[in-house]
């Protein structure tokens, strides 16, 4: 009596046929960017273009400092702890300079304020939105405002004085938090959710020194 086939029941793989293409590889799943509780499916949120012409409080001012000529934006915390270094070291130092807590005076520089969503921060922001609009700060072109979540999760209060602050300056960008960082000592855009590398990326192409392409009329000759 012979052996039993092992075969039996065993389905042999399908023929490759060689003369046809490989199956291209599956797509990579798409990430999905998350509406935003602040800005929504936007970037960045709109405020008044140019001041507003609001008289400030009597004595309201932001600490100013000379600087030299630059091409590339000023980082300017509105307190201590505000995330200038690290949205700098994000942004690269070719489009960016860590202004500490100091407006540059000189030209007409590039500024980009930056403050924590705690309550200091917001009413850091609020006092640099009445100098800006009584026309304060002609002198300088402000980009905006950039906020960075001061923890991982941003309460109902917070939220609402959020979009208060949010309509005082010409722009407005949100850093969400990003826990990773706090052990790094240069943030990794790589460990950033979707909505901050995109806002990121989008900071660095505001921020980017200007290019001027000047031509040379040299005329002919008679």
């Amino acid at each position: 009596m012979s052996a039993p086939s092992l075969s039996r029941g065993r389905k042999d793989p399908a023929p490759v046929n060689p003369f046809l293409p490989a199956a291209p590889p599956p797509e990579p799943v798409q990430e999905a960017m998350p509406v935003d509780e602040l800005l929504g499916e936007d970037l960045a949120a709109t405020g008044p273009a140019r001041p507003l012409g609001i008289q400030a409080p009597v004595g309201a001012s932001l600490p100013r400092t000379f600087a030299g000529p630059e091409a590339r934006t000023y980082m300017v915390g509105l307190h201590g702890g505000a995330g200038v270094t690290t949205l700098t070291q994000l942004l690269g130092e070719q489009v960016a300079v860590d202004a500490g807590t100091k407006v540059p005076l000189g030209g007409t520089p590039k500024v980009l304020l930056v403050a924590r969503t705690h309550a200091a921060g917001l009413a850091a922001v609020q006092r640099a939105g009445q100098v800006w609009a009584a026309g304060q700060l002609s002198d300088v072109e402000l980009l905006g405002l950039v906020l960075v979540d001061d923890g991982p999760r941003i309460g109902k209060a917070q939220l609402s004085a959020c979009r208060q602050v949010m309509q005082i300056l010409p722009r407005t960008w949100r850093i969400g938090w990003v826990e990773s960082w706090r052990t790094q000592t240069t943030p990794e855009i790589s460990a950033a959710p979707l909505r901050v590398r995109r806002t990121v990326n989008q900071l660095r192409a505001i921020g980017a020194p200007r290019t001027v392409n000047s031509t040379t009329n040299e005329g002919n000759p008679s």
